[in-house]
């Protein structure tokens, strides 16, 4: 059994969780504090990226790290962040990378973009996704939801960045927080919408979109393209 909070030591927002090949969960949240657990419910906080990988210096003056995503891909262990302040004119994605999660020696993996870079404003909330050998980024807030690739290792952007600001797909809009998975023959695209923290005022929902390709096209339940339509809430 278990009771929400799970974990209160320390603010833990935005959390991204990876299950290790041992079947130890670890979970990463905005600051770059991770937690690691056996069954979901006990939490052992096990450090920051940043203590080894060092504060990112190529963003805005005064942004925090947002948002991770961890995954693994081939022998790394690669943590995609956000750098970013609230009303950043040019927030970006970027990254630091182990081998081990116990031992927890993180490397900078610096920049991958900066939104002005993307040509996408409010590049934030980066997601990584691996399918049959190619590697996929969804990112954006509000102002599109887009997809680019990167690089096998899931080290740098495919063909590097005037390649990514080519041939970025616009997925869908106006949302943040995509993420997908992969069930049986189809992709499944999760995004939020709405307004946050307003308490009972507030109208953040969650919304699904489904397609037969990782870069799309999705539809909602009504077959409507995520380009035009408003989603499928999830209850």
């Amino acid at each position: 059994t278990y009771t929400n909070p799970v974990f209160t030591k320390k603010e833990f927002p935005d959390p991204s969780i990876l299950r290790d090949d041992d079947g130890r969960y670890w979970a990463f949240s905005t600051e770059g504090d991770y937690a690691m657990s056996e069954d979901l419910v006990n939490w052992s906080y096990m450090g920051n990226i940043l203590m080894t990988a060092g504060s990112p210096n190529w963003a805005t003056n005064g942004a925090h790290l947002w948002a991770p995503d961890i995954q693994k891909i081939g022998d790394n262990y690669i943590c995609y962040y956000s750098m970013s302040k609230w009303a950043d004119p040019n927030p970006g994605i970027g990254y630091a990378y182990c081998e081990d999660l116990e031992e927890g020696n993180w490397k900078d993996g610096g920049k991958l973009f900066l939104s002005s870079e993307i040509r996408v404003d409010n590049s934030i909330d980066p997601m990584v996704f691996e399918d049959e050998g190619n590697v996929y980024m969804y990112f954006g807030s509000f102002n599109g939801i887009y997809v680019i690739e990167l690089e096998n290792d899931g080290l740098s952007l495919k063909g590097g960045i005037n390649y990514a600001k080519q041939n970025k797909k616009l997925l869908t809009w106006p949302y943040e927080g995509a993420y997908v998975v992969k069930r049986e023959d189809y992709y499944y695209l999760y995004v939020t919408q709405g307004s946050c923290c307003n308490s009972l005022g507030s109208t953040y929902n969650v919304q699904v979109f489904r397609g037969e390709s990782p870069v799309g096209p999705f539809l909602n339940h009504k077959g409507e393209s995520s380009e035009s339509s408003s989603g499928f809430p999830v209850i």
